[in-house]
């Protein structure tokens, strides 16, 4: 899930061309909570270093004004925990490949809004089952799922050296064969304002909010209570 891997200038594309994008993100988790917000027993935690390297070739063909591009991500992922959840002791499958994403969209960079800069992108992809993966684990670099997400990315320079960029995405999940567990959906957006300090540096601020909008399935079966909410801001 993309919360926050993305941030500034996220609607905006160059010309036609081959483009390597590097993301590096630290994650960590200080504490397990029930679908109610009280803590679970045992002093669950989890923290997670990715790396995602990015090809995007945008190519010079158009398709109803947009640039037609290609999109590749090879995630690299390590994930160490400790304690554990309840009962149940919380292990890691440590570091491995994460898994691999492809898409297809479409890039505009000539609009405008307001007489404003405005770039925008649409997109679907998927996430492909290759990353690293053992059920033996309960967290692993890899999901051990197909998952098929489409969304739509923008960038609108308001004002001189200030811009504003969101994305909005929702994402469908298949099932893990391996604990027979489908994911729900979800909706998921990031929202980003910076400014321009100098040609190479912007400072600013970000928030993104995920919502799953159904439940999980186990063996086949709805599980109440399993809808995952995640809401951050920096």
């Amino acid at each position: 899930i993309n919360l926050g891997f993305t941030s500034f200038l996220d609607g905006g594309g160059g010309p036609p061309g081959v483009y390597l994008i590097e993301y590096v993100q630290q994650y960590q988790s200080r504490a397990a909570v029930d679908k109610d917000g009280s803590p679970i027993p045992g002093g669950a935690r989890v923290s997670a270093v990715s790396q995602l390297n990015q090809l995007v070739y945008v190519s010079p063909l158009k398709l109803w004004g947009g640039h037609l591009l290609f999109d590749l991500i090879v995630p690299v992922v390590a994930v160490t925990a400790k304690g554990q959840m309840g009962p149940a002791p919380v292990t890691t499958n440590n570091a491995g490949l994460g898994d691999l994403v492809a898409g297809l969209g479409l890039q505009w960079n000539q609009h405008t809004l307001l007489g404003r800069p405005f770039f925008h992108r649409l997109e679907t992809f998927a996430n492909f089952p290759t990353g690293s993966y053992s059920s033996a684990y309960s967290a692993n670099p890899g999901s051990n799922l197909l998952s098929v997400e489409a969304y739509h990315a923008f960038t609108w320079h308001f004002m001189r050296k200030w811009e504003t960029s969101w994305r909005m995405g929702y994402q469908f999940n298949g099932t893990n064969d391996a604990i027979a567990v489908r994911p729900g959906p979800f909706f998921h957006t990031t929202g980003a304002i910076s400014r321009e300090v100098s040609a190479k540096l912007r400072l600013g601020g970000l928030g993104y909010f995920m919502q799953q909008t159904a439940d999980d399935h186990i063996g086949g079966v709805p599980m109440p209570g399993t809808r995952e909410r995640a809401f951050g801001a920096g």
